[in-house]
């Protein structure tokens, strides 16, 4: 790494981050497949391989982690195999995992059969329309005041699985961190956040909310209007990704990164990897040209894997 670089990650390596959401296990079964079933015109898929990976918040938290922070995982899960995996694998990415098991809920795995580097379908077992009830949420509460007086910054994940809401938001802002929030959810106050990234379908959806139904193409100046309406509405800096046309940051100044051209093998946690990154970037008070640089390097070191990856900042070619 080049002495810039060096610098950053040193003063990336002192921070404590707190990577809060919904955790998903996903599971990658390796196939081959050589005929169709007698049974149905489908392939019979005969498994060669079993993989598991962090996915959800446990991914940003995987991506935080190998960006060099001490990191802490906290959400809530089942007791059951999904959670146990997922345990084990923050052991062995230097991840201090915390959980919360309400009653009745079981951790949601996503399982992708693969053939020859190609999706043949996922398998998703997560339980629906979730919600913690008032005891749960009073211990889940008194569980993440300890962990957010010893962290620097908060990053939250929410894919909709029952763990967020307005009043479990708000607790959490509460406490005056640097907090940022990457969220597919259409109904929740998105007000007084550090941060919000979004990418750019979940921030038409957004805009419903507040009785915006303008249409918006993913241009430059589109895109700053949609911004500069939530912005608005919110009061909180908004970072959008957009895909091959990269990404913007609205906030004080506008600011738009073309993406970095490369061979796309996997898409799955690139939203991950710059949540993680640019939440980093941004309370360390890197400029935002920069920030949005380096983000898209490490996306592109992302989308180059089969899966979900998490880059470390000494494998970008950055000057």
């Amino acid at each position: 790494m080049n002495t810039e670089l060096t610098q950053l990650q040193k003063r990336i390596n002192n921070l404590k981050v707190l990577v809060m959401g919904d955790l998903i296990l996903d599971e990658y079964l390796e196939t081959d497949v050589e005929r169709i079933s007698p049974e149905a015109p489908v392939p019979v898929a005969i498994v060669k391989d079993s993989i598991n990976k962090l996915g959800g918040a446990a991914n940003v938290a995987w991506n935080v982690s190998m960006l060099g922070a001490k990191t802490t995982l906290f959400g809530i899960s089942g007791k059951d195999l999904g959670e146990r995996k997922i345990k084990q694998l923050c052991k062995k990415n230097k991840i201090n995992f915390v959980s919360y098991n309400p009653k009745y809920f079981f951790t949601t795995i996503k399982t992708r059969v693969v053939s020859k580097g190609a999706q043949i379908v996922r398998i998703d077992k997560e339980k629906k329309d979730f919600q913690i009830d008032k005891i749960d949420k009073r211990k889940l509460k008194n569980k993440l005041s300890g962990l957010i007086e010893k962290t620097d910054l908060i990053i939250l994940s929410d894919y909709e699985k029952g763990l967020f809401d307005n009043e479990i938001l708000d607790f959490i802002k509460s406490k005056g961190k640097f907090v940022s929030i990457d969220t597919k959810s259409k109904k929740i106050d998105l007000s007084g956040f550090s941060l919000i990234k979004k990418n750019l379908k979940e921030t038409l959806d957004s805009l419903k909310y507040f009785k915006n139904f303008e249409e918006y193409e993913n241009r430059n100046k589109d895109i700053e209007n949609l911004g500069k309406f939530l912005i608005e509405k919110t009061k909180s800096p908004l970072l959008i990704t957009r895909d091959e046309k990269g990404a913007s940051f609205i906030g004080k100044k506008i600011v738009h990164a073309k993406t970095k051209v490369s061979t796309v093998y996997d898409v799955t946690g690139a939203g991950d990897t710059c949540n993680a990154a640019f939440s980093l970037f941004m309370y360390l008070n890197l400029p935002v040209e920069k920030s949005l640089s380096l983000m898209n390097h490490l996306a592109k070191i992302t989308i180059s894997h089969m899966g979900t990856y998490a880059p470390r900042l000494n494998e970008i070619d950055w000057e």
